[in-house]
């Protein structure tokens, strides 16, 4: 999820998977999928660039949880010998 600014100064936190369309015009209309629209503060570019970066995280954090149960997990030999 991604944190925003509304047009009140209020945070909200978004989850990105669900973003369908982010106009600027000129503030910041972001219409989800399901239909719901926000608007925010930020400016198009911004709310994608903190997009990119949490997806960045995202798929980061995943790679090493890949990489640790590759290197914990047990040989087909070890298995077979038991």
């Amino acid at each position: 999820m991604i944190e925003l600014t509304k047009l009140n100064q209020e945070k909200f936190y978004m989850n990105c998977d669900h973003i369908e369309t982010i106009e600027q015009m000129p503030d910041t209309l972001i219409t989800m999928m399901n239909g719901r629209k926000y608007y925010a503060l930020e400016s198009a570019e911004e709310v994608i660039k903190k997009i990119t970066e949490y997806k960045k995280t995202l798929y980061a954090n995943c790679s090493l949880m890949n990489k640790r149960k590759t290197k914990s997990a047990p040989a087909k030999e070890d298995i077979l010998d038991n």
